[in-house]
């Protein structure tokens, strides 16, 4: 697989500040691309493109199947974290899932009700698939679009966009908060990952996901009815901190499945 300006051109330019605007489908030319909309969303994009920029993930299926199967675990431990109102949060980045590339950041305070989330999708040619912005400081609501070159058999509306978006969410809390495996491919670096050969040709790194140990959870544990995800304090460097652990049906009697060590390989 090779990551270049060449076959994924949107990442370049959204990292560039989308200096030509938006590309359309055939099928959305005859729709009114309200102008509030798109500046909406082109101020978004630009005031992300740090975020953007400093974490860019090629996520594996393995990854995201394994996430989906523990989605309504990592569900509820968001709840925790958001209603919990101690911690504060923010995940964010660009997903590079197959054909689609998606640019990414949710965000909110501990003692506050406001979250601020951007996300637009679109193909890696450049095409724009689905856009949301959620953000208070505009004062305008929430602003959605989706293509109607995209197909779902679900309802094309907020509640789907807001769906979409907490895939996102959940997939990168597993990164942040688990013992998960990373492969880090510098710019003009190649790396083998699961076999496959990957020429990273951007001038940024990329990061590889994926996880045995969640494979394995999933495989052995099934995500019972009865266990959980939790937030486990601990301390790494001198500092507080904490990490995802899996609490099963026999916490109880003192049983905790432990995670494996990350495996993290790193061509620079």
């Amino acid at each position: 697989m090779r990551i270049s300006r060449k076959s994924y051109p949107i990442i370049e330019d959204v990292f560039s500040g989308l200096q030509s605007g938006f590309n359309l489908h055939d099928k959305d030319l005859a729709l009114i691309f309200k102008e509030d909309f798109v500046s909406v969303f082109w101020n978004a994009a630009n005031a992300n493109i740090e975020i953007f920029k400093k974490n860019i993930y090629i996520v594996s299926k393995t990854f995201e199947d394994a996430m989906n199967s523990a989605r309504g675990k990592l569900s509820a431990l968001y709840d925790d974290i958001v209603f919990g109102d101690e911690l504060d949060f923010s995940v964010g980045g660009t997903f590079i899932m197959g054909d689609y590339v998606s640019f990414f950041s949710h965000s909110f305070k501990a003692q506050s009700k406001d979250a601020f989330t951007t996300f637009l999708v679109f193909t890696k040619e450049g095409f724009p698939i689905l856009m949301m912005v959620d953000d208070v400081r505009l004062q305008k609501g929430v602003f959605g679009w989706i293509s109607q070159g995209f197909v779902t058999d679900q309802p094309k509306d907020l509640s789907f966009l807001r769906y979409m978006a907490s895939r996102l969410i959940l997939l990168d809390m597993f990164r942040t908060y688990a013992e998960v495996e990373t492969v880090f491919v510098g710019p003009g670096k190649k790396a083998d990952v699961c076999g496959q050969k990957h020429l990273n040709e951007l001038e940024y790194p990329i990061t590889f996901l994926d996880s045995r140990w969640f494979r394995n959870i999933v495989r052995s544990e099934g995500f019972a009815v009865r266990g959980h995800f939790r937030l486990q304090p601990k301390k790494a460097n001198g500092e507080w901190t904490r990490e995802l652990i899996w609490i099963n049906d026999f916490e109880k009697h003192g049983y905790t499945s432990k995670a494996r060590i990350s495996n993290q390989y790193v061509a620079i």
